[in-house]
Order: C-alpha cells, then structure tokens, then sequence
C-alpha cells in the first residue's frame, strides 16, 4: 500500500501544454473557453407566437414544431447547467498517458479531483502509485470543457499539496528539504499559484532550488 505522508502532497501543474512550462517560470497554457450555458427566456411575440417559438428552437438547434417544450413555460427553453461533475477515466487516463515519468520504475494514479464545468481551470491531482513521501506528485489542468491543458509544472515534484482552489486558481504548497536534512523530513515550504489569466495559466509565485534541482 503507498504511504500518503502527512501533509497530503499534490498539485504542481502550470498547465504546461506537455513541454512549455519551467519550473519557477510562468507557463504558457493552451487558450481555454471559460462559457456557462444556463437557461435561456424567450418572450413570444404575442402577434406570431407560433414564429417566436420556431426562432427559438431552430437557435437552440432542435427543429421548429410550432410550440413549446412539454412541462416547460411558454417561451422558457433550458439546457443543462454547467457545475460540478467528475471527468470519466478514459479522460484522466488519456492525459496520464500524455504525462512523462522520469522512468520505468513508477506510475501514475488519481487522487481527487475538483473538476467543475463552471470553473475556467480545475484539476486533478496525480500521486506515485505505491510510493513514499518523497515519491513525484503531479498535477493535471483541465478547462471548464474537461480538456487537457497540461501540468502545472514540466518537472515531477515531491511534497505537493492543494491548499485551496476557485473558478480561476489552484493554490499549491511544496515542502521540500532543506540542506543537511532528510528527503522524508524537509522543512522548507514555498506557496504557488496557478491562475487563468484570461487566454493561458500562469504560475504567480517561485519554486526555490532546493525543491527543483535534479528534477527541473
């Protein structure tokens, strides 16, 4: 069974379309689409209400029949509302196979996810199958339509915990060890952020040496 040390490592994605990101640096993500399709009211016209609701229809795109849909209000057309929903395990396991590892001897595996079709990023976090405190972690950034941006950051980093998320941020926290101390019991800490800025995800925040050496 994989030990989980006890401050819950996760997140280190910069969404990085596979290969953009640097450690420390801010990314370049791929340009996602943050849209809500709530409901929609249209109001007939009381001349030609039978006009009005073949207008609606054919702009939702189903055929025009002249009349309403059955249970709704007269001219209250309704789509599925975006929020919160789990993404399907061909969809993680499609961007895991996209996610190098730094060699044969581990794997990736799923650990929570915050997806919500509301946000305009959500996550995934990534754990080392079986692995120890000091095993990679990685993150895996998704858009409000469940597509793949990347990772938070290029390299597999240890140590990585999700500290809060919203519609357009995931906080992370790294903890890392300090010269002189052991890889199970680092006391070092560094704080990111991983925003959408309107067109991309940056990473707002540094990741210190002593955390990326070797790894970056």
């Amino acid at each position: 069974m994989r030990t989980r040390p006890a401050f819950l490592a996760t997140l280190a994605l910069v969404v990085a379309p596979l290969g953009t990101a640097a450690c420390g640096d801010e990314s370049t993500a791929t340009t996602a689409t943050s849209t809500s399709t709530v409901t929609r009211t249209i109001t007939p016209d009381a001349q030609a209400p039978d006009a009005q609701a073949s207008d609606a229809q054919a702009s939702a795109g189903r055929p025009a029949t002249g009349g309403t849909d059955a249970g709704a209000p007269e001219g209250t057309f309704t789509t599925t509302p975006c929020g919160p929903r789990p993404l399907s395990t061909a969809v993680i396991n499609a961007a895991i196979a996209r996610i190098p590892t730094d060699g044969p001897a581990y794997r990736w595996t799923a650990e929570g996810s915050n997806f919500n079709s509301c946000n305009a990023i959500s996550y995934v976090e990534l754990a080392t199958d079986r692995g120890t405190g000091s095993s990679p972690w990685q993150l895996m950034i998704f858009d409000s339509a469940g597509e793949f941006l990347g990772t938070g950051v290029r390299c597999n980093l240890p140590g990585q915990q999700v500290t809060g998320a919203g519609p357009d941020h995931i906080d992370v926290r790294y903890r890392y060890s300090k010269p002189g101390e052991s890889t199970a019991g680092g006391t070092g800490v560094a704080s990111v952020s991983f925003r959408w800025n309107g067109s991309r995800v940056v990473m707002v925040g540094t990741l210190p040496t002593e955390l990326t050496f070797d790894r970056c």
